[in-house]
């Protein structure tokens, strides 16, 4: 079996691996997907907390997001895109600082929103809070309850539910892989260029990771809820883009159901969105030349 794989020439075998890998991964998405929730119809959703949306949606992240603009938006806290502390990601910048108001007049606040407030007595950039541990665990155990009730109507898994997901998708990855990984050992064994087949199997590794994502612990039954409410209120994204919201809707409910990238079609939060997702700075124009005379003939790097 390994003389036979290891006499397919590379080109050949870069082909065959590639076609096969696509049939794994269509077949992994069926797999990755099979829950006993698959079965029930998607029950009335009216009844759901926006926080509980957005922690189906976003986990403990988006619940923060949410508790945070809806503070901005009562006037309970301030964001101040001229204070000068500014965050670096990866080539972004992002500007602006989050500060409780001192002697505001505030209505009754939830438990997620005073607990917001305490961390926000000195200024704070909204990167700086979502990388707060403590504040995430605090967030976390406060959000039990919700996670209990979203288990029990079946939106996200239990722990052995979700370790059987994690069992699917390993499985899944393991039977993409195992070919070209064998190839690949066989080919450094025996001194071949395999520069192309490490592509290939990288590029099949993160298109299973984000087709399959096993860490996210939503159900089937989870999923089709969150398109459902996307579907109900899709109507609201024509009111978005006139920089406002229709009358009785909340912008919480709005953030919770189509999450932060709602606030970026030009209502009074897109300061607040652009804050979390800065825009790419592509003022610097290197690198676009260099695969210019290196690209070219043979298969150079297939493992064979």
């Amino acid at each position: 079996m390994l003389e036979e794989l290891r006499l397919i020439p590379g080109p050949e075998f870069l082909l065959l691996n590639a076609i096969f890998i696509v049939i794994c991964l269509i077949i992994a998405f069926f797999v990755c997907k099979l829950d006993m929730t698959r079965l029930k119809s998607v029950p009335d959703t009216s009844s759901l907390d926006p926080i509980e949306i957005a922690y189906l949606r976003g986990g403990v992240t988006l619940v923060i997001q949410l508790t945070l603009y809806h503070l901005v938006e009562i006037e309970a806290i301030e964001f101040d895109t001229n204070m000068s502390s500014t965050s670096f990601t990866l080539g972004r910048k992002s500007k602006g600082m989050f500060v409780a108001k001192r002697g505001a007049h505030l209505p009754p606040l939830s438990t997620f929103e005073r607990s917001l407030m305490r961390e926000l007595s000195a200024p704070m950039s909204g990167r700086a809070l979502l990388r707060d541990s403590s504040l995430v665990s605090l967030i976390e155990t406060l959000c039990i309850q919700f996670r209990r009730d979203l288990i029990r109507r079946g939106f996200i898994h239990k722990t052995q539910g979700h370790s059987i997901k994690w069992l699917r998708f390993l499985c899944c990855m393991a039977l993409i892989l195992l070919p070209g990984c064998t190839k690949l050992v066989l080919g450094i064994m025996n001194d071949k260029p395999v520069i192309f087949l490490i592509l290939e199997l990288a590029f099949a590794a993160y298109a299973m990771i984000m087709e399959c994502n096993p860490i996210n612990p939503i159900t089937n039954l989870g999923e089709r809820v969150l398109k459902d409410l996307e579907s109900r209120f899709d109507w609201i994204k024509q009111s978005l883009d006139k920089k406002s919201l229709p009358d009785g809707i909340s912008s919480a409910m709005v953030l919770a159901i189509f999450g932060l990238e709602a606030l970026s079609s030009g209502i009074s939060g897109y300061a607040f969105y652009s804050h979390f997702n800065p825009p790419q700075d592509t003022s610097s124009g290197g690198g676009s030349g260099g695969c210019g005379g290196g690209c070219g003939g043979g298969c150079g790097g297939c493992g064979g």
